[in-house]
């Protein structure tokens, strides 16, 4: 049998009830060399739980409804339950999940550790805590309820460097002062936290035209800011002509000065370090827009459009760099399933464990090692494009292969525990039953649960 040292007995015990049922090769299956089966189960070197009272493995069900009191759902004006949006069911779990962390926290729940080379116990901190995603799309969700509860937390985030919002926001900036006809670049500093605008104030910006000529194009929004007309909302005018004053004069030091020595003046002028510190997960931005600032500093660039190229190369040779590191002592880490292997902690929360991936549908060509490429097909009759047999088969076998991949997935995610694991994740109960999506779904066939 294969010994683990993370784990003890108790929680071991659950892995293998689980993964016998779930890790099992088909081998007339398609996809079957994309299977893997538990030829081997753990055992755990370490025998006593932390506490004999609390689970080792626990669900956390958010289901479509919220409920009163009394345990009946909320209804509307026709007596009718009324069901929660698939935002709103994220809200509340996220919501739920905060609140479990701090009754963790408050309950002084044990888990392992070792003294003088005894097995001992001690109370659970933030830092022992690690949230596991399969996606981080919808992380920013659970950043806003912790932040809410005042749980300290930092997102080690799956996505490359060069994707995260603050550094997207300095560079719309540069993008900006260096071709301010750019108007998308423009409407998205606009609407970066550094000026926050509204959708209303941008539209507004959008539909002002060139007073000798109102029938005729619309003014450039570079213009427009400058000149925001009666449709903005008035206690925006403030807020639209400090960007214009900030945007002006960054325009007439750039390319005097050093792309370094600009993007500080941009924060100085805007005020963007100390908003980032107050939104979720602030340091870690700050480290981002810090760590930006170095390559600055590095390139030695004067002109945007050679610093823009820079950064331009820097991200197709290193388009998975990471962020800049920050300290995650004593703060609960949320992170994709991914970036945990190989990492150990006394809680895993595994959230959004009803998560599924979507395939695109719109794919016009599609393709597998075994059929080749297809491509979906115009129907005459139908006037619209259709799949053929073999597309819609290489459809179907790509959903098998993430499946399987998947479940492999959900082993290591769930393995990463020492202590104790909670599942968590959107369910509907009807007729009797919980069912589901993803991974919680199959944990609720191999669970039995009514």
């Amino acid at each position: 049998m294969a010994r683990s040292f993370r784990t003890h007995h108790r929680l071991v015990e659950g892995f293998n009830a689980i993964f016998r049922r779930l890790l099992i090769r088909d081998e007339v299956s398609p996809v079957a060399r994309y299977q893997v089966t538990l030829d081997e189960e753990m055992d755990a070197f370490r025998q006593p739980a932390p506490s004999a009272e609390t689970p080792s493995i626990e669900l956390m069900l958010i289901g479509q409804h919220e409920y009163d009191e009394e345990g009946d759902p909320d209804t509307d004006n026709a007596g009718k339950p009324i069901k929660l949006t698939a935002d709103e069911r994220r809200e509340w779990e996220a919501t739920e999940i905060a609140g479990k962390i701090n009754q963790m926290i408050a309950e002084q729940r044990p888990v392992h550790t070792r003294i003088d080379d005894q097995d001992a116990t001690r109370p659970i901190e933030y830092g022992d805590i690690a949230i596991l995603m399969q996606s981080l799309t919808h992380v920013t969700v659970l950043e806003v309820a912790f932040k809410q509860a005042g749980i300290p937390f930092v997102t080690v985030a799956g996505r490359g460097y060069y994707d995260r919002q603050e550094v997207w926001d300095l560079m719309n900036v540069l993008a900006v002062l260096y071709n301010p006809s750019d108007n998308l670049a423009l409407a998205s500093v606009l609407r970066s936290p550094m000026f926050a605008l509204s959708d209303d104030a941008l539209l507004a910006l959008r539909l002002q035209k060139h007073e000798i000529d109102a029938d005729g194009e619309q003014m450039a929004l570079w213009e427009a800011v400058s000149k925001p007309g009666e449709l903005v909302p008035v206690d925006e005018l403030p807020r639209v002509q400090a960007a214009c004053a900030v945007l002006y004069d960054l325009q007439a030091i750039a390319g005097r000065v050093t792309i370094s020595e600009l993007l500080r003046a941009v924060l100085e002028r805007t005020g963007f370090l100390a908003i980032l510190t107050g939104l979720p997960d602030g340091d870690r931005r700050r480290g981002n827009v810090e760590k930006l600032l170095e390559k600055a500093q590095t390139s030695g660039h004067i002109t945007l459009s050679a610093f823009s190229q820079y950064l331009r190369d820097l991200t197709v040779r290193e388009a998975r760099e990471g962020e800049a590191p920050v300290d995650v002592a004593g703060a609960v880490q949320i992170m994709s399933v991914h970036a945990s292997k190989g990492l150990e902690f006394p809680q895993v929360i595994l959230a959004d464990a009803s998560w599924e991936r979507r395939s695109n549908l719109m794919d016009p060509v599609v393709y597998d090692a075994g059929y080749g490429l297809c491509c979906r097909v115009y129907d005459a009759e139908n006037d619209s494009m259709e799949k053929p047999f073999v597309y819609r088969q290489i459809e179907a076998i790509g959903g098998m292969r993430d499946a399987a991949e998947r479940l492999r997935l959900l082993y290591v995610a769930m393995t990463r525990a020492k202590d104790y694991v909670l599942i968590s994740g959107r369910a509907q109960y009807k007729d009797d039953l919980w069912t589901s999506m993803g991974w919680l779904q199959n944990l609720l066939i191999v669970l039995d649960l009514p």
